[in-house]
C-alpha cells in the first residue's frame, strides 16, 4: 500500500510518520473491506472508523518501507509500504463491535475547488486566469451549500489552522489522488470532492460556464464519481455574467453529484421535528 501526508512547517520526520500511519490504515481498511463487503462498510463506517481504523497500527504485525518520495514544491511526502495485517485481531475486533443500527456522526466532506477565467489573447490563443481569494469562490460556495442542505458538513481548506497551499489544491484538482487523500487525512474527511469551474466569453457575447468534479474516497483512493456540467448564458454582461455562469454550472454539478455521494457516504439521519398541533379552543 502507499501513504501520503502533507509536510507542515518543513517537518519531514512528522510527515513521514503520518504517511506511514495513512498506509497502515489503508492496509487494515482493505482487510475489513474484504471481510465485510462494501455494503456493510458503508452501513457501519462510523463505528469501524472509531473502533478499528483510528488505531490501525494495533492490527499490524509488521511493515517494511519500500520507497519514500518527497514533492518539495507541493510539500507532499509519499511512502510505499509492505504491510502484514493481523487477520485474527481484525476479525476479533469486528465481532466485538456487535454491529447493529448506529447513529452516524457528522459526515465531513472536503471541497478542493479551483475557479478560473479563460480569455482570448493574441492570435486567438487562450490563457487561464486563476481566481485566487481567501474567501469562498462562487462555485465553491454553491457546491458546499448544496451538500450542507443535504445534511453533510462541508469543509474548506481556507481558514483552517493549517491551510492548504495553492500548489496542493492544484495538484489534487489536476488529478493527483495522493494529494487529495493527504489533504483529506489532514482535515479528518473520509471523502474529498475536487472541482474545477471555468468561465469564458464567446465571440458573440455569450458566457459559457463549465464545472467538473471527482469524488474520492480517502481510505483507498477510489474515485466514486466523475461529473461535468456546462451552461451558456446569452447576452451576459460584465463580471455579473461570469459569476452567474459559475454559479449555475456549479449548482447543476452539485445536483448530479449528490445521489452518487449519498450511495457511497450516506449523510446523518436528521431527527424528525415534532409537529405542533393547535390547542383546541374552549368556549366559556
Amino acid at each position: 500500500v502507499d501513504g501520503t501526508s502533507v509536510i507542515l512547517r518543513q517537518n519531514r520526520a512528522q510527515a513521514q510518520k503520518k504517511a506511514i500511519a495513512a498506509g497502515l490504515r489503508k492496509a487494515v481498511y482493505r482487510t475489513i473491506l474484504k471481510n465485510m463487503g462494501e455494503a456493510a462498510m458503508i452501513q457501519y463506517q462510523s463505528r469501524i472508523d472509531g473502533a478499528i481504523l483510528k488505531e490501525a497500527d494495533q492490527y499490524v504485525q509488521s511493515y517494511r518501507m519500500m520507497s519514500r518520495k518527497v514533492n518539495s514544491k507541493d510539500r507532499l511526502l509519499k511512502v510505499k509500504l509492505d504491510v502484514v495485517v493481523d487477520l485474527t485481531a481484525v476479525n476479533e475486533a469486528i465481532r466485538s463491535l456487535h454491529l447493529t443500527d448506529t447513529k452516524k456522526g457528522k459526515s465531513r466532506l472536503l471541497f478542493l475547488v479551483q475557479e478560473q477565467v479563460l480569455r482570448a489573447g493574441a492570435q486567438g490563443r487562450k490563457s487561464a486566469i486563476r481566481i485566487e481569494s481567501d474567501k469562498l469562490g462562487v462555485a465553491e460556495r454553491r457546491l458546499m451549500y448544496k451538500f450542507a442542505r443535504a445534511g453533510y458538513t462541508p469543509v474548506s481548506p481556507r481558514g483552517q489552522r493549517e491551510p492548504a497551499r495553492p500548489g496542493q489544491i492544484h495538484a489534487a484538482v489536476s488529478g493527483d489522488v495522493d494529494a487529495s487523500r493527504a489533504l483529506g487525512n489532514l482535515y479528518g474527511c473520509p471523502f474529498v470532492i475536487t472541482a474545477s469551474a471555468t468561465v469564458e466569453r464567446e465571440r458573440g457575447g455569450a458566457v459559457v460556464g463549465l464545472a467538473n468534479a471527482r469524488v474520492i474516497r480517502v481510505d483507498d483512493g477510489a474515485v466514486i464519481a466523475i461529473r461535468s456540467k456546462q451552461i451558456r448564458i446569452r447576452r451576459a454582461r460584465g463580471a455579473r455574467g461570469y459569476r452567474s455562469a459559475l454559479a449555475r454550472a456549479s449548482t447543476r454539478l452539485a445536483d448530479s453529484l449528490l445521489p452518487e455521494v449519498k450511495r457511497a457516504f450516506p449523510p446523518p439521519v436528521r431527527a424528525a421535528v415534532p409537529v405542533k398541533t393547535a390547542s383546541p379552543q374552549v368556549r366559556r
